[in-house]
């Protein structure tokens, strides 16, 4: 789970901790990322406002609204693999990870459904 720490070291563009894991780091790294498109101004402030609320409950989020927020972030680092910038491949790669991980949660539990 993200704390209010970790929003501050993402504004800052830190790292991801070492004890953030899996699904929480990629929040994490979807985060940094969406802070840096708001500085340099690529993101509005209202889309990071969004975002940002998502990332907050990312734990209580449904698992479909999880796989959205780790697709955002993966197209997000994608264009800046086109732009050329490395970390962003190194990102991607964690956040795919968290992308395959809530795939793998959704077989093993799959929603039930009304009829």
């Amino acid at each position: 789970m993200l704390t209010q720490v970790d929003f501050v070291h993402a504004f800052r563009g830190l790292p991801a901790p070492a004890r953030l894991t899996g699904q929480d780091r990629a929040a994490y790294l979807v985060q940094r990322r969406l802070y840096w498109g708001y500085r340099t101004g690529e993101i509005s402030r209202d889309e990071a406002e969004r975002v940002t609320s998502f990332v907050h409950r990312f734990d209580s989020l449904p698992q479909a609204e999880r796989l959205v927020l780790c697709i955002y972030g993966a197209a997000l680092l994608r264009a800046d693999c086109a732009s050329g910038l490395e970390s962003a491949r190194v990102d991607g790669v964690q956040i795919a990870g968290a992308i395959r991980d809530i795939l793998a949660d959704g077989q093993k539990n799959p929603p039930i459904r009304a009829e």
